[in-house]
């Protein structure tokens, strides 16, 4: 893939056509603003989660049903006498 070549911008410099202003900042303001982001975010879910969290414990409780039971009865198999051969195929 080619290089774009630079391009004289109205201020003087140079720039290209993938000009960025996230480039342009310093890398201490992207790191403090990515910081701000997540203490965002941590606020966010922690104030949703405060919220939320004690609804569950006026939900109704879940009725659960009466597990099934097999009813079976189990019985001992009668003594075979003679023991059963397997049929052949013989042709």
């Amino acid at each position: 893939m080619k290089a774009i070549p630079p391009i004289p911008l109205s201020n003087g410099s140079l720039g290209n056509l993938h000009h960025n202003r996230k480039s342009d900042m310093p890398l201490r303001i992207v790191q403090r603003r990515r910081m701000e982001g997540w203490g965002f975010s941590l606020v966010l879910h922690g104030v949703l989660l405060t919220t939320i969290v004690p609804l569950f414990r006026h939900l109704p409780a879940p009725i659960v049903p009466e597990p099934f039971r097999w009813n079976v009865t189990f019985i001992e198999s009668p003594q075979q006498t003679a023991p059963i051969e397997p049929e052949s195929n013989s042709a």
